[in-house]
């Protein structure tokens, strides 16, 4: 079922579709409302293969909640939390770490602060927490639980399990223990250091570039007041020492709101570098809302299920969304990103937007840019030689590392030759600097992936290119002249 969901990505599923006919239909439906089918049991398979990756990794467990059905005008809705793991250095999609189901239910807000803690919808936040720290117990190096303003709850920080760390946005204005207010006290502090962050598409909001100022400091939050849950809230600790990072646009577009971000955590934050890296890892919470668009809007559709039971309307809403994970995967690993690439999904059509302006994207742990090939799900063997051409022609440096073969790198003369600035370290690494500019040259094509990377290079130089032995491109890419003229390209097949 798993690899039909991902087939159907891009597409509003339904058990029809899912099924081709109705012969598969009914093995579908028999699927969903088998009682040995559990939720627990699917989310448990897919943490399982999430743990087996995560090995000397320093992994940020994102959670976040969405919406997957309403009913009564909004009065009564079902909510999907998944928590995903993200690699904090290379930014790859791990997998799914948990997933819970939340019934909400609407005109209940004022029974709300009367509840215990166990007893809160809030309480997911923690628990999210708590499976991450299987993760180390997997063999991370590092787990960090990052939460946006929801998460926000005095329990998250006071009760966090050992062996991992936290970094939440913050929601509430805390009183801190020496009188004072958590959001004027970086109205105190000086500029530590500037930082161009990349702010995705939100509502009234396009995308762009934001140049924020970055202030730092150590703060005691201290433990909230509570009439209704006195004796509860006594029990925790009476204040909690965290780090925290105030990300705060400098000149704003005008018209546009001010990105401003703070940030709470529990890593130690010595100086500019470690501020900028906690405001890195946080930028990858966006990853957990490109996982709900491609379930939702963007993919599978899942708000349009008319299944009316919620065993099966949840069954297939889990399967759902394991297949997303694994759809955003595909589409994520190409590593391109890292060269300045953008694209969008559309349905089941993937968009490069034209007239791109290429640049090498810092490493988030302050480390070279680096791509490298690894088995699935990670960047495939074959993309490798093309990634090293696109590179020559952004800004920046970047280490290409071929992993996987031996001397599939051995190409890269032909291309330096072009005028391209590559250093080959040695069979397996090459680093390459660019923009480089490009000329024409006669070559031939050794095997299909070294003619691909030398048909990118020839496109982007000046003059006129001639390849030889095409035949071994013809291998892997069937009528590529064709294709290319189709995209404006000026190539002809030729006989000599």
């Amino acid at each position: 079922m798993h690899a039909r969901l991902v087939a159907v990505a891009g597409g509003r599923i339904s058990v029809r579709r899912l099924g081709k006919d109705r012969a598969g239909e009914i093995r579908i439906t028999r699927f969903l409302r088998n009682p040995a089918v559990s939720i627990k049991e699917m989310v448990e398979m897919a943490a399982a293969r999430t743990c087996e990756r995560v090995a000397g990794r320093h992994a940020l467990a994102i959670q976040d909640t969405t919406t997957v059905r309403a009913e009564d005008k909004g009065r009564h809705c079902t909510a999907l939390h998944p928590v995903i793991a993200v690699d904090a250095i290379e930014g790859a999609l791990l997998g799914l770490v948990d997933a819970q189901f939340l019934g909400r239910d609407g005109g209940k807000r004022s029974l709300r602060k009367a509840r215990g803690f166990a007893e809160k919808e809030g309480r997911r936040w923690l628990e999210g927490a708590e499976r991450a720290a299987e993760l180390a117990a997997s063999g991370a190096a590092c787990v960090t639980v990052i939460a946006d303003r929801e998460g926000d709850i005095y329990e998250d920080f006071a009760l966090k399990p050992s062996g991992v760390e936290v970094l939440i946005r913050a929601g509430q204005d805390r009183a801190l223990t020496d009188g004072s207010l958590l959001f004027e006290r970086p109205k105190s502090l000086p500029e530590a250091a500037h930082m161009t962050i990349e702010l995705p598409a939100a509502a009234g909001r396009p995308a762009r570039k934001a140049l924020v100022a970055l202030r730092f400091c150590e703060v005691e939050i201290a433990r909230p007041v509570s009439r209704k849950r006195r004796s509860e809230v006594a029990a925790l600790p009476a204040s909690v020492k965290l780090s925290l990072i105030e990300a705060l646009e400098v000149n704003a577009p005008k018209g546009m709101p001010i990105a401003h971000w703070r940030l709470l955590t529990s890593h130690k934050v010595s100086d500019a570098a470690d501020a900028r890296r906690i405001v890195g890892f946080y930028r990858q919470r966006w990853i957990i809302e490109q996982l709900f668009r491609t379930l939702k809007t963007k993919g599978f559709d899942v708000e349009a299920l008319r299944i009316a039971d919620d065993g099966p309307f949840e069954k297939l809403i889990m399967a759902s969304l394991i297949a997303a994970v694994t759809v955003l995967q595909l589409v994520r690993e190409h590593q391109f990103e890292r060269l300045g690439v953008r694209w969008e999904v559309e349905g089941s059509s993937v968009r490069v937007p034209a007239e791109q302006e290429l640049a090498v994207a810092d490493d988030l742990g302050g480390q070279i840019p680096k791509i490298e090939d690894g088995p699935w799900p990670a960047f495939p063997a074959d993309l490798t030689s093309i990634a090293l051409a696109v590179a020559t022609q952004a800004r920046g440096t970047i280490l290409i590392f071929e992993k996987m073969f031996e001397n599939r790198l051995f190409f890269v003369d032909k291309i330096v030759n072009m005028g391209a600035r590559i250093i080959l370290c040695d069979p397996h690494r090459a680093v390459v600097t660019g923009p480089a500019r490009l000329y024409g040259e006669r070559m031939e094509s050794p095997d299909i992936r070294a003619g691909m990377a030398m048909l990118i290079a020839a496109l982007c130089a000046e003059g006129t290119s001639t390849i030889g032995n095409v035949q071994q491109i013809d291998r892997g890419y069937e009528r590529i002249d064709e294709r290319l003229r189709g995209l404006g390209a000026r190539i002809e097949r030729v006989d000599h």
